[in-house]
């Protein structure tokens, strides 16, 4: 019965291929289209039938002749995996020798497309982007005439380009200084290693136009703020560069390095992190982006050591001091400083690497009196991850990296210093003195412990820039549905992708707080088991998509102990092999499993990805089960289990797979791991092709949940096949971090547009509220008493326990509040408007009465800085009102002057549905942003000058989703700049108490929230604020790293 189907597919796929033929003769390239692309189809069913079966040479046969059909098309990248379908039998010798002649035509159909795609890329170059369609037709239409139309796959490379040029990346801001620009274009006309990069980044990085170009505006910019390394002199300069986690920042220092060596700086450092891994990962990616050469010792011994850069021109040659081997860090090499150059060392923050190479610079260095050493020549030091290691953390004297790190940059009469991170918080809190002294240039290093004596502290006092990350980048908002922007309509969220899975059942084998001797799992949650299995899926998928030679991988992070991982990843191994036996042999369960999971997940992630139009991915498909189900075995028998940790003793190890993550290895199969780790696995080191994460590490820090969440950054071509295993907490604090910190990021913009200094930016950071939750305590080292600030700020409630207790002890009190307010005031925008002068008392009254279980310490310091102002006469003025809205009315809750109201309460969405210990604001508002001028006639003064600077804002804005008209109304900002500093707003909400999942709820009366909204006070009183142990208890999380290190 299959044979005779067979048969059919295989006489229908040649039927058509000949009217395919026959309408190519006649012109009609319509026809030819159509019939050809039916032939392939009938032909690689037919061979797909035959996929899981050794009928040679039948097999082969069919799939070779789909290949052909497939370049009848120009399709190369389907004819590729045919051609793969083809090898993976048991093709006899001549049939081999057939494949091989199929392979070089798809080889030369490739290239002649590759070509073509670079040729149009040219003709687009100055062209606006997005790009227009007309313009793509005449850039089409011209390239066509320089190729054989037949040859060339339009379609594919037209969806390519119209992706490329449709990536767009928000202009980057900067705070500095004052600085004296030195590029100009008679140097860039010079630039030879940024040319050759920026080709690298184009024709095999494939960045999009618009990525490079503001690459390229971005490192001239902070260039420039450094200094010209010929300019004679002493000079230091210190500066920060701010983007997002896994979104490009390599590449950015890549250019900036680039940028150095063709200006002249002689030596280049770039600082790492604490692991041989991420060193050598690092330097790997500097070999490719900037040396042009491998510097690994037995890769460069058996291969042309001609790569990356090296292939646009190999005349340029700077000089490593270092290699990227895993022992590769900086030995005793004699460094020859007075050479040609460029010098680059890649090097560990790591006491002993650090003191060794500074004690080897010194020693070239020239004596300047005092036993000192100095080098003449400019030095460039790109401290990646700057956040981490780099601060100084000592209360009493200067912490060991921190210290070598300044004595480096003391060792240089030039020196620029440039940190990248995408958590700048910890940056931010380093020292600001009140000015800044010149660094006496010179080191010592026969003093004992020199580095804690050397030169000033790392805060960038001369530039900080803020980038935005291009379009195409899957951040926080994209993944988690969080938007922080203040919109009327609070109840339309932004849409999260549908690959978050929260988890609950791993309590009873991995606890929460589990120990390092505490019991170890005897076997692994379910969790965890079907997230292997959507491993499995993930990499079938992406076979049948054509990602042959592609790297996959998967993240298990769930415990910061070595025990542990090598217990979790032998079981997972375990669990691994079995599936391999089933999906081999084709037994046990697991095939119908992985079609179950297929069938209820995956088709409708793939389908609500594609319909999104903020996704515009043309290389996501729908397949059908059999092309996924054919690609099992060869999927399955790629996937390895390595543990990523520190203890290399293979003794004390029940999983022996501790083998480095070595993707560039493994280039020419791809790589597929399943990679178990703690904090090795959490800071910069990059996983090729994540798909599947297992995320369990609990913290409330900021920068902590930000470098862990390793699945941000790009997904061409499987977005769809993402998965993000996590528990309802951890999902929740990603949300308020991340909307927490943009908050964070717009005061950047805001002093952007005020020309304000870092050193302001710093001093104003500090005061924001939201820093109590944004990085670790330790890292406060100036003050363990933080001042706070609430001048200019909106402060809301948004998230409320499930407690009844709690809510009803809320509700009775807000009763008593406003039936003892008295006679309302009129309003044209609410009904329940209470104002009135020297009325400061009540808001403090109804402030200590509630209980706002989310942020006590907040609400306790909120009534303190009411208290100072109105100790000089600010916030005095209080407007008071209790939200009503149009629908919802209810007359049962509330009084005023003696007789009940009718109030329509509130409805906002619960993001949990009811579900957890939580009601959560969907976007962590409860303020219609309208509300927050409520107590502002529209016809006032105050009213028109903030609606003239909301317009004023908007037509400054460069930000590419800003809306097409003008705002109809004043944002907050703009209110609170214009409110007077006597006055303030205190919003009552009456919250429906059955909102979207909480039908079956026990609790019948209003939940009350309140926002604030604080005016702006240049000469406000701030409060302070002991970071205790009860704040650290709270906050804090897990300093230590794993026990054990390289």
């Amino acid at each position: 019965m299959k044979k005779e189907f067979i048969k059919k597919l295989h006489r229908l796929a040649m039927d058509n291929a000949e009217m395919a033929i026959l309408s190519k003769r006649k012109g009609d390239l319509e026809k030819f289209d159509y019939y050809s692309k039916d032939a392939l189809e009938y032909e690689k069913q037919a061979a797909i039938e035959l996929f899981s079966e050794q009928v040679e040479p039948t097999r082969s046969v069919l799939f070779r002749s789909a290949g052909y059909l497939a370049l009848d098309n120009a399709d190369y990248v389907e004819a590729q995996k045919l051609y793969e379908y083809a090898l993976e039998g048991n093709p006899p010798t001549e049939i081999i020798s057939e494949l091989r002649e199929l392979k070089v035509e798809i080889d030369t159909i490739r290239l002649k497309n590759e070509q073509f795609t670079e040729f149009v890329i040219t003709l687009l170059k100055g062209k606006k982007i997005p790009i227009n369609e007309e313009d793509l037709d005449g850039v089409f239409k011209q390239a066509l005439l320089a190729f054989s139309k037949s040859e060339i796959n339009e379609s594919h490379i037209r969806q390519y380009i119209e992706q490329q040029y449709t990536i767009e990346s928000d202009p980057y801001t900067i705070l500095d200084d004052g600085y004296s620009p030195w590029i100009d274009k008679s140097i860039k006309q010079n630039w030879k290693y940024w040319n050759r990069y920026k080709q690298f980044l184009q024709k095999e990085e494939q960045y999009a136009p618009d990525t490079i170009d503001k690459i390229d505006d971005i490192t001239d910019d902070v260039l420039d703020h450094l200094k010209n390394p010929a300019e004679e002199g002493s000079w230091d300069k210190r500066g920060m560069v701010v983007g997002h986690v896994q979104s490009g920042k390599t590449s950015n220092y890549l250019a900036l390095i680039n940028k150095a060596a063709d200006t002249g700086y002689k030596i280049i450092v770039v600082l790492t992190g604490m692991y041989n891994d991420l060193r050598a990962q690092t330097q790997f990616r500097i070999d490719k982006g900037f040396l042009g050469f491998d510097t690994q010792v037995e890769r460069r011994l058996v291969a042309s050591n001609k790569w990356g850069v090296g292939n646009y021109d190999s005349t340029l040659v700077p000089t490593p001091l270092t290699s990227s081997d895993l022992d590769g860090d900086f030995q005793r090499s004699p460094i020859p400083v007075d050479g040609s150059g460029p010098f680059i060392f890649v090097i560990k923050k790591n006491k002993s690497v650090m003191e060794r190479l500074i004690r080897q610079l010194a020693s070239s260095g020239e004596s300047i009196g005092d036993n000192k050493k100095v080098i003449k020549h400019a030095a460039l030091i790109i401290d990646d991850e700057a956040d981490n290691a780099s601060i100084n953390v000592s209360k009493d004297s200067v912490s060991t990296i921190n210290g070598l790190i300044r004595s480096l940059l003391s060792l240089f009469q030039k020196s620029g210093y440039v940190g990248y991170t995408a958590t700048p918080f910890a940056n931010i809190f380093i020292p600001v003195p009140d000015q800044f002294q010149a660094i006496e240039p010179g080191v010592n290093v026969n003093r004992p412990e020199f580095f804690r004596q050397s030169g000033e502290d790392l805060f960038p006092r001369d530039f900080i820039i803020n980038i935005s990350p291009p379009s195409n980048y899957i951040g926080p908002k994209q993944v988690f549905g969080i938007d922080s922007t203040l919109v009327g309509d609070l109840d339309e969220e932004y849409k999260a992708l549908p690959i978050v899975k929260e988890i609950n059942d791993y309590q009873d084998y991995i606890p929460d707080k589990h120990k390092h001797w505490g019991d170890l799992p005897g076997s692994l949650p379910s969790s965890l088991d079907y997230a292997i299995k959507c491993f499995i899926l993930s990499c079938a998928i992406r076979r049948t998509r054509g990602h042959f030679t592609k790297h996959n991988s998967m993240l298990v992070h769930v415990t910061r102990f070595v025990r542990w991982q090598d217990k979790i990843a032998y079981l997972i191994n375990e669990e691994l092999k079995s599936f391999k036996r089933q999906i081999e042999y084709k037994e046990g369960n697991i095939l119908s499993e992985l079609k179950e999971i297929w069938e209820n997940e995956y088709t409708s992630v793939t389908d609500s990805i594609i319909d999104d139009d903020r996704y515009d991915d043309p290389f996501i498909k729908k397949h059908e089960w059999y092309e996924i189900e054919s690609q099992l075995h060869k999927a399955t028998s790629k996937i390895e289990v390595r543990a990523v940790h520190g203890n290399k003793n293979e003794t004390e190890l029940k999983h022996k797979n501790i083998t480095p993550l070595d993707y560039y290895d493994n280039k020419k199969h791809g790589l597929s791991v399943i990679a178990v780790g703690g904090n090795k696995l959490s800071r910069g080191l990059t996983l090729e092709g994540l798909t599947i994460s297992y995320y369990l590490r609990a913290s409330k820090m900021y920068d902590t949940l930000m470098q862990m969440g390793r699945w941000f950054g790009y997904r061409p071509g499987y977005l769809d096949l993402c998965r993000i295993f996590t528990s309802k907490e951890l999902k929740q604090w990603y949300r308020f971090i991340t909307i927490a910190s943009d908050e964070l990021r717009e005061d950047f913009e805001e002093m952007n547009n005020l020309r304000k200094s870092p050193r302001e930016f710093g001093l104003k950071v500090r005061q924001h509220p939201d820093v109590l939750q944004v990085t670790a305590t330790n890292k406060f080292r100036y003050s363990h008493d933080m001042v706070l600030s609430f001048s200019d700020k909106l402060r809301e409630t948004s998230r409320f326990i499930r407690n009844k207790s709690i809510i009803e002890n809320n509700f009775n009190h807000t009763v008593d509040f406003i039936n003892s307010l008295g006679p309302t005031v009129y309003n044209s925008w609410q009904p329940f408007v209470w104002q009135s002068v020297n009325n400061y008392n009540l808001v403090i009254n109804f402030l200590k009465g509630y209980t706002r279980e989310e942020n006590p310490i907040e609400n306790e310091k909120i009534i303190e800085y009411i208290e100072k102002q109105a100790a000089k006469y600010a916030l005095r003025n209080w407007t008071i009102c209790l939200v009503s809205t149009r629908k919802n009315m209810n007359e049962n809750y509330f009084e005023v002057a003696g007789e009940s109201i009718s109030v329509g309460l509130t409805m906002r969405s619960d993001i949990e549905k009811g579900e957890g210990n939580y009601y959560i604001m969907a976007k962590s508002h409860i303020i219609d942003p309208r509300h927050e001028f409520i107590d502002i006639p529209e016809n006032s003064n105050i009213y028109n000058n903030a609606i003239e600077d909301t317009i004023k804002d908007w037509e400054l804005s460069e930000r590419k989703n800003k809306s097409e008209t003008p705002p109809e109304y004043p944002s907050g900002k703009n209110v609170r700049k214009y409110r007077g500093i006597e006055n303030g707003l205190l919003l009552i909400y009456a919250l429906d108490p059955k909102p979207n999942g909480w039908e079956d709820s026990n609790i019948d009366v209003p939940i009350i929230g309140y926002a604030i909204s604080f005016p702006k006070n240049e000469n406000e009183t701030k409060v302070s604020y002991s970071v205790n142990q009860v704040f650290k208890e709270e906050y804090e999380y897990e300093t230590e790293l794993d026990e054990i290190f390289d």
